[in-house]
């Protein structure tokens, strides 16, 4: 099984590959087992389903901060030879991406509405936009004016995904929106990005 202590992303399939040393292939059973912090996990489903030598886990299928060991016993089913092999694999949390739909520069005049939507953010720890909180902030860069955004302090207090902004509130000018994204989780896992909207 080689190194007997691994760390992973659940974002990732995964392959344990069982060698033999002193079997012939064609003489031996394989039995995999696998313990989630030490403690047998039978949610865990091998897709190999051809190849005994091989236990394939699907991404996703790993949870972050769980340690999993995996178990081969392999026995000779004509001299009664009995042998056993594990590894462990620690899966670790991934990072968060940031997305703004609609591309990273937009023009809007005064009588429409701004639609400001991080909703396709995601952690790569699940591949869902699950457990993510979202601050929002935004700041006149042309003319340059740091009271620019007031008029719409209580909109970017939002913690949602999407914030909907009347761009009458707004003056023309260019302004820098920026949405962070970070998970209730880990909160050190965090990302963000930006969208410049010029307002004519």
């Amino acid at each position: 099984l080689g190194r007997n202590y691994i760390y992973v992303y659940s974002n990732s399939s995964m392959t344990i590959q069982a060698t033999l040393n002193s079997f012939q292939s064609n003489d031996v059973e394989f039995k995999w087992t696998i313990n989630k912090n030490g403690v047998i996990d039978y949610s865990i489903i091998d897709l190999s389903t051809t190849d005994e030598t091989k236990f394939i886990v699907g991404a996703y299928k790993l949870l972050p901060g769980n340690q999993y060991d995996f178990n081969v016993a392999v026995k000779s089913s004509m001299s009664s030879t009995y042998s056993v092999a594990s590894i462990s694999a620690y899966v670790m949390y991934g990072d968060v991406i940031a997305v703004l739909a609609g591309g990273s520069n937009v023009y809007v005049t005064t009588n429409h509405i701004l639609t400001l939507d991080a909703s396709s953010s995601y952690d790569t720890s699940t591949g869902t936009s699950n457990n993510l909180l979202y601050q929002w902030s935004c700041i006149q860069i042309s003319p340059l004016s740091p009271l620019g955004c007031s008029t719409i302090s209580n909109i970017l207090s939002s913690t949602n995904p999407i914030i909907y902004v009347p761009v009458s509130s707004l003056i023309s000018a260019t302004y820098e929106f920026v949405v962070t994204v970070t998970s209730t989780i880990i909160s050190t896992k965090t990302a963000s990005t930006n969208q410049i909207v010029r307002v004519e």
